[in-house]
């Protein structure tokens, strides 16, 4: 398998949504979706912490 990693940048403001998955055969396995406004999907996987990462992106969206 190959990975290759890239960075992007989402404005907040045009992020539409956000949510959290698991992998249900593998619970360890967790993902953050972010849907922008023209329907892109980003998912972020292999994301250390998990839970502070999307409860800060939650927080910066809302005060977006």
């Amino acid at each position: 398998m190959l990975r290759i990693r890239y960075k992007v940048v989402i404005p907040l403001k045009k992020i539409k949504s956000m949510n959290q998955t698991e992998n249900m055969q593998k619970p360890r396995q967790k993902y953050i979706e972010i849907v922008t406004e023209d329907n892109f999907e980003f998912w972020l996987m292999g994301v250390l912490k998990y839970h502070k990462t999307f409860q800060y992106l939650q927080e910066a969206v809302s005060q977006a």
